[in-house]
Parts: C-alpha cells; sequence; structure tokens
C-alpha cells in the first residue's frame, strides 16, 4: 500500500472509532431528553419552545454536527426500536 492509502484508512478508522465512542453517548443523550419530557409533561414542540438558546444551540450540534452524524442516527435507531418493544 502506498502512504495516501494508509493515512486514508487511518482517518477512517479514527472517524469510525469516534462515532463507536459516540453512539452510547447519544443514546444516553436521547434517553434523557425523552425523560425530561416526560417529567415536565409537555409534548415534544413545546419542549423544545421552551428550551434556553443555549440548550437549543447544544441540541443542534448534537444531533446534527457531521462528526458525529452516524452515532446519533446509530442511537436514534437503537432508542426508537428499544422504547417500541
Amino acid at each position: 500500500m502506498n502512504n495516501l492509502t494508509t493515512i486514508i484508512l487511518i482517518i477512517v478508522g479514527i472517524y469510525l472509532l469516534i462515532n463507536a465512542i459516540m453512539t452510547p453517548i447519544q443514546y444516553r443523550y436521547y434517553q434523557g431528553m425523552s425523560e425530561e419530557q416526560k417529567r415536565k409533561g409537555k409534548s415534544k414542540q413545546e419542549y423544545y419552545e421552551d428550551m434556553s438558546f443555549q440548550e437549543e444551540q447544544m441540541h443542534f450540534f448534537n444531533q446534527s454536527s457531521i462528526l458525529f452524524l452516524p452515532a446519533s442516527i446509530t442511537a436514534y435507531t437503537i432508542y426508537k426500536l428499544r422504547k417500541n418493544k
């Protein structure tokens, strides 16, 4: 293998490792958001409307960061599958 292939494989490996680490963290984030929403007795829409600006920005970054997008999608799918059982 040449140097470029090795570098690409290392970058992809690091990216996959980051997403493997972030999936359980994102899962707990979804779980915590759902529990807090239920505890406050609000619909999802009401819950997001009542967030402070800082919370909205943090939530937006956690859910839409291109770096964590695969982990976020995986965690959300696992959460929904477990919740529906």
